[in-house]
């Protein structure tokens, strides 16, 4: 299973995942303010959103990282002192499906067009 490319890609056999999801716990994360795109993995997965909620989103990442390494170096610490970091990536997560119906949200791109247009 995976992408297929022909003419056209193809995606098939696949688990369904949220962007935010993808964005949090897959591969390295990068931005184009230009384009408001955030990749993962150097673009091999990219997603159509505003530059703002972008460097937000990977600034997220970061503190995530952070979070789960001080852990990992000290199994006895707190995770996440004052549940922020935790905190926002549940809400974050909890409401991305609501947010993903909605205009403007976060959207799957394929060969730099939304999903549907590909």
């Amino acid at each position: 299973g995976g992408v297929v490319q022909t003419a056209r890609t193809y995606v098939r056999d696949l688990t369904p995942a949220s962007p935010y999801a993808l964005l949090l716990f897959g591969g390295r994360v990068g931005v184009d303010h230009r384009q408001s795109v955030i990749s993962v993995d150097a673009g091999f997965v990219q997603f159509a959103m505003p530059a703002r909620a972008a460097v937000l989103t990977r600034e997220l990442r970061a503190a995530l990282d952070r979070t789960l390494l001080r852990k990992i170096e000290d199994p006895s610490a707190e995770l996440d002192p004052g549940g922020h970091v935790l905190g926002t990536i549940v809400q974050l997560l909890e409401s991305d499906a609501a947010a993903r119906d909605k205009a403007g949200g976060v959207h799957l791109l394929v060969d730099g067009r939304p999903l549907e247009a590909a």
